[in-house]
């Protein structure tokens, strides 16, 4: 059995959201962490645990109310 482990200054969770059905708006979140446990002898076993801080989302844009939800 494998597990790898995701660490924070390592992992991002990215996104896309439609934004007024005009364009696409992209970021990520930062502070992931979890962990993969894997065997390849029994793959209905594998599990996935990821915490994400919400607070760490970065979209490239300006500071905005909407950055810190």
């Amino acid at each position: 059995m494998a597990k790898w482990v995701l660490e924070p200054g390592h992992t991002a969770a990215e996104f896309s959201a439609r934004h007024m059905m005009v364009t696409n708006v992209r970021g990520h979140f930062k502070n992931v962490r979890g962990a993969i446990t894997f065997d390849p002898a029994n793959r209905r076993d594998a599990s996935v645990e990821v915490t994400i801080d919400a607070a760490g989302i970065w979209t490239g844009e300006p500071e905005s109310p909407h950055d810190h939800l």
